[in-house]
């Protein structure tokens, strides 16, 4: 059972009477870590600099609407976690921290950016997928461009 739901269910558990459905809310809550959801939820959220936590998003930028798409998707502490051009709408301050994030999580990146930089400071292992084939390179993508055999670009067909 995910966080939101376990919380919710004991949130109605608690609106209930019923001591037997409360304590199986709680020992729930206690299995998934659900205490610490919430102080996760509006640490992730400060983080990233989102305070006006009644604000609709229809009013928001794209830079918030952007910051807001991925606390949700990092407050889950997912293992396995796919980004496109993650560092577009972010500012330098954002792209710093999330990169401090990635660089301390255990997730598995696929990741699709221009970003060479943020590519150099979040990868430790790049798999190059290169005409069908693919190429694994133990280091950032620095040590890809140094590694990689001399002439091998992909070559578009006209």
């Amino acid at each position: 059972m995910r966080f939101t739901e376990t919380i919710r269910d004991y949130e109605k558990a608690i609106l209930g009477s019923d001591k037997k459905e409360i304590q199986k809310a709680m020992e729930r809550m206690d299995a998934v870590g659900g205490w610490e959801y919430e102080t996760r939820v509006k640490q992730i959220l400060s983080e990233l600099k989102i305070t006006e936590l009644e604000q609709k998003i229809e009013e928001l930028s794209g830079g918030q609407r952007k910051r807001i798409a991925l606390a949700k998707t990092l407050i889950t502490e997912p293992a396995f976690l796919i980004l496109d051009e993650p560092t577009n709408h972010l500012d330098i301050d954002m792209i710093e921290w999330l990169e401090d994030y990635l660089t301390r999580s255990r997730v598995t990146l696929l990741m699709i950016t221009h970003d060479r930089y943020f590519l150099d400071r979040v990868c430790e292992e790049i798999l190059e997928l290169d005409n069908g084939a693919i190429y694994r390179y133990k280091g950032n993508y620095s040590y890809l461009l140094k590694s990689r055999p001399r002439g091998k670009r992909t070559s578009r067909k006209k």
